[in-house]
Protein backbone atom coordinates (compact mmCIF):
# COMPACT_ATOMS: atom_id res chain seq x y z
CA UNK A 1 0.00 0.00 0.00
CA UNK A 2 1.50 2.88 -0.98
CA UNK A 3 0.99 6.75 0.78
CA UNK A 4 -1.61 9.00 -1.14
CA UNK A 5 1.58 11.46 -1.30
CA UNK A 6 5.02 10.38 -2.64
CA UNK A 7 6.93 12.21 0.64
CA UNK A 8 10.36 10.19 -0.32
CA UNK A 9 10.07 11.45 -3.84
CA UNK A 10 8.97 14.62 -3.16
CA UNK A 11 12.13 14.74 -0.35
CA UNK A 12 14.52 13.42 -2.64
CA UNK A 13 13.65 16.29 -5.72
CA UNK A 14 13.85 19.33 -3.27
CA UNK A 15 17.00 18.24 -2.18
CA UNK A 16 18.18 17.61 -5.62
CA UNK A 17 16.87 20.98 -6.40
CA UNK A 18 18.30 22.60 -3.11
CA UNK A 19 21.57 21.20 -3.90
CA UNK A 20 21.72 22.33 -7.24
CA UNK A 21 20.95 25.91 -6.15
CA UNK A 22 23.65 25.49 -3.66
CA UNK A 23 26.08 24.56 -6.20
CA UNK A 24 25.30 27.00 -8.47
CA UNK A 25 25.78 29.85 -5.91
CA UNK A 26 28.97 28.72 -5.14
CA UNK A 27 30.45 28.66 -8.19
CA UNK A 28 29.22 31.61 -9.73
CA UNK A 29 28.88 34.42 -7.01
CA UNK A 30 32.35 36.03 -6.12
CA UNK A 31 33.05 35.63 -2.56
CA UNK A 32 33.80 38.85 -0.30
CA UNK A 33 37.69 38.76 -0.90
CA UNK A 34 37.31 38.51 -4.50
CA UNK A 35 35.27 40.94 -5.43
CA UNK A 36 37.36 43.23 -2.94
CA UNK A 37 40.52 42.52 -5.15
CA UNK A 38 38.51 43.15 -8.51
CA UNK A 39 37.82 46.32 -7.46
CA UNK A 40 39.94 50.01 -8.54
CA UNK A 41 42.50 50.90 -6.54
CA UNK A 42 40.24 54.56 -5.78
CA UNK A 43 37.26 52.30 -5.33
CA UNK A 44 39.50 49.87 -2.64
CA UNK A 45 40.32 53.13 -0.47
CA UNK A 46 36.59 54.04 -0.83
CA UNK A 47 36.03 50.43 1.06
CA UNK A 48 38.59 51.08 3.69
CA UNK A 49 37.98 54.54 4.14
CA UNK A 50 33.73 53.07 5.17
CA UNK A 51 35.17 50.36 6.67
CA UNK A 52 37.75 52.00 9.27
CA UNK A 53 34.70 54.82 9.56
CA UNK A 54 32.06 51.80 10.43
CA UNK A 55 34.78 50.50 12.74
CA UNK A 56 35.09 53.76 14.29
CA UNK A 57 31.48 54.23 14.78
CA UNK A 58 31.11 50.91 16.46
CA UNK A 59 33.82 51.12 18.70
CA UNK A 60 32.75 54.89 19.92
CA UNK A 61 29.15 52.81 20.35
CA UNK A 62 30.63 50.12 21.97
CA UNK A 63 32.42 52.60 24.75
CA UNK A 64 29.64 54.60 25.63
CA UNK A 65 27.52 51.37 26.08
CA UNK A 66 30.21 49.90 28.86
CA UNK A 67 30.79 53.47 30.87
CA UNK A 68 26.93 53.56 31.09
CA UNK A 69 27.09 49.71 32.50
CA UNK A 70 29.88 50.61 34.69
CA UNK A 71 27.85 53.78 35.64
CA UNK A 72 24.96 52.18 36.74
CA UNK A 73 25.13 47.92 36.51
CA UNK A 74 21.35 47.56 37.99
CA UNK A 75 19.94 49.19 34.31
CA UNK A 76 21.81 45.74 32.36
CA UNK A 77 19.67 43.12 34.11
CA UNK A 78 17.27 41.46 33.14
CA UNK A 79 13.33 42.85 33.47
CA UNK A 80 12.55 40.03 36.06
CA UNK A 81 15.51 40.67 38.36
CA UNK A 82 14.15 42.68 41.40
CA UNK A 83 16.86 44.93 42.10
CA UNK A 84 15.24 46.52 45.39
CA UNK A 85 14.00 43.49 47.39
CA UNK A 86 16.88 42.16 49.11
CA UNK A 87 16.68 39.10 50.71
Amino acid sequence: MSPAFPIMRFTALTAGLLGVGFLLLKTTVASEEEAYNRLSPGDRKRVDQARALRAAQEAEIRAKVFAKERLNPDDFKPTWVDVTSKK
